[in-house]
């Protein structure tokens, strides 16, 4: 049997490097806001840490990479902090000067949650795949009700009550065109999950991103909460998260009574 060809690196990621310039001074940089602030900024941390990532907090390197390069110009450092400021919430900015360098931000030291930036990095490192031969397009993938995630996932429609057969690239275009978190984190486990993800950003020098090990358990960590199947349909799992806030907010408030 004649080896298999290996298409020429890089030819597909290429395709995405305008989105990359787009998406970086957010994703590495702003990590724009979660709903739960600071419990999501915690849980981050402790994921890294968890994957044995070294021993310096992510905040203090995402404050070292925010410091580096030339100060950026006033007027617009002032209208990002005001910005910024004036948000009824938790929040990181960040605009990024790709051929200058400098970065105007508001609490840009913090790492939040990256939530659908992060299907970029899973995209890339597919594409890297594929152009060096490891993964073709065409290659076959079965989803079943077990595959499913939570929040938005059109492609449950198809799966229905069974399963449904379809092929990466038919995945990659529902991740990145409708932002569909069960096909991505079916690309996601594809190539490798976390580490392989990770190991493809290290490859490339992409600094200061930290990949969470998958939707179902980044989204339960940010909640408090344990996964449950039953989560990947309806309304149960905004039910579940309610009831979760609600019983910390009673043990918070008894805590303070003592």
């Amino acid at each position: 049997m004649p080896p298999r060809r290996r298409p020429k690196r890089r030819r597909y990621l290429w395709l995405f490097l305008p989105l990359l310039l787009i998406a970086l001074p957010f994703g590495l940089y702003g990590w724009l806001q979660s709903d739960s602030g600071q419990a999501a900024v915690r849980t981050v941390n402790t994921l890294a840490a968890a994957d044995g990532m070294g021993n310096r907090s992510l905040m203090e390197e995402g404050a070292e990479q925010v410091q580096q390069g030339p100060p950026a110009p006033r007027r617009l450092a002032t209208l990002i902090a005001a910005l910024g400021s004036d948000f009824d919430g938790d929040v990181g900015i960040a605009v990024r000067s790709v051929e200058k360098g400098w970065v105007a931000a508001h609490k840009a030291e913090r790492l939040y949650p990256q939530q659908s930036v992060s299907k970029l990095w899973v995209a890339m490192t597919l594409l890297d795949r594929v152009d060096a031969g490891d993964i073709s397009l065409d290659d076959p993938v079965t989803l079943t009700q077990a595959d499913l995630t939570i929040f938005h996932q059109p492609v449950r429609k198809r799966i229905g009550s069974g399963s449904y057969t379809t092929d990466i690239a038919d995945l990659l275009s529902l991740a990145m065109t409708r932002s569909d978190n069960t096909a991505n984190d079916a690309l996601f486990r594809r190539v490798g999950g976390q580490s392989g993800v990770q190991a493809f950003l290290a490859e490339q020098d992409i600094q200061g991103v930290r990949i969470s090990p998958g939707e179902k358990l980044l989204q339960m960590a940010i909640a408090g909460m344990e996964w449950d199947n039953r989560y990947s349909t309806g309304r149960t799992f905004w039910r579940e998260r309610d009831r979760a806030v609600q019983t910390q907010a009673r043990a918070f408030t008894r805590r303070l009574s003592v």
